[in-house]
């Protein structure tokens, strides 16, 4: 549910299970909530924010919600450093969009979308502040894919990480049915691989010489 009008503070009212938001907003998906939104607006004045016209200075907002927005993965969009106008209000997709400047990650999304097109796989797509690629397989099944290099200690870090972006964006971005699947330069250590198997997270390792899962989750993610 998007913002359709301004309440003055003095006139404002709760509304239960709805927390007001001081940067992103929250969706509101329960029917009761979002009936009781529209009832606290009865009568207003609904106000629509004019087009912003395409000029060099993109508001803040404008470049927020072109990050927000699933494009067709392309290999040969090359990854640039962020830069400080780059960055947007949510300092998690800041973050996410920092990773995606490393070329080492791009790298590793390219493996994989290379061996995702061989097996026949569509809908290949990123959602730059959010998901680093997502596709369906052959058999119709959407499968969401974070990846994260690996490097010395931080296997845990960046494990730890991946399933909780997973988690997030299958339940802003996707459905409850999608699969979702960490993608690694590096073989994470089996106890790792365990416990994210447990948990309904496939694991995949993408290299120049191809990819290879690492548990059963993958392999029936990867099987369509």
């Amino acid at each position: 549910m998007r913002s359709v009008a301004g309440v003055p503070p003095a006139e404002a009212v709760s509304v239960d299970n709805v927390v007001t938001p001081r940067a992103t907003a929250n969706r509101v998906t329960d029917a009761v909530a979002q009936q009781a939104l529209y009832a606290t607006m009865t009568g207003r004045v609904y106000a629509v924010a004019p087009p912003v016209a395409a000029t060099g200075n993109t508001s803040l907002f404008e470049r927020a919600r072109a990050v927000r927005r699933p494009r067709p993965f392309d290999p040969d969009r090359r990854p640039a450093p962020l830069r400080a106008t780059d960055a947007i209000a949510d300092p998690e997709e800041t973050a996410a969009l920092r990773e995606k400047a490393q070329q080492g990650h791009h790298d590793l999304l390219v493996c994989l979308d290379r061996e995702l097109a061989a097996a026949g796989w569509g809908a290949v797509e990123e959602i730059p502040s959010a998901i680093d690629l997502r596709a369906t397989t052959p058999a119709g099944v959407n499968v969401i894919f974070e990846a994260k290099t690996i490097a010395g200690s931080n296997e845990t870090e960046q494990a730890r990480s991946a399933l909780a972006q997973l988690l997030e964006y299958r339940q802003e971005y996707g459905h409850p049915e999608d699969g979702i699947c960490v993608v690694v330069d590096v073989a994470l250590s089996e106890r790792r691989v365990d416990v994210l198997g447990r948990l309904g997270v496939g694991v995949v390792v993408a290299t120049a010489n191809g990819i290879r899962t690492q548990n059963d989750v993958a392999v029936a993610l990867l099987a369509g």
